[in-house]
């Protein structure tokens, strides 16, 4: 199932997210890697347990970051 929220460019996500985001982690939720979101790399490793290993073959497999981004290279190192 996928859940969207979408607000007025004119509001400020970090207002409300931590919320919606409790609410949604406590049902088992996780977040669209590349949306919009305020958890991090420590908040990925608790959702996903076999994070750790998708960051170490990610690392072998675009170690340019390529594929990566700012906020990618946030969330996995």
């Amino acid at each position: 199932m996928y859940i969207a929220f979408h607000v007025s460019k004119a509001m400020n996500p970090h207002e409300f997210f931590p919320a919606i985001q409790d609410i949604l982690k406590a049902a088992g939720g996780r977040p669209h890697w590349g949306k919009m979101h305020t958890l991090g790399r420590e908040d990925f490793a608790e959702m996903y347990p076999r994070f750790d290993e998708f960051c170490t073959l990610r690392e072998q497999m675009d170690p340019t970051r390529k594929f990566g981004s700012e906020h990618l290279t946030q969330l996995f190192g």
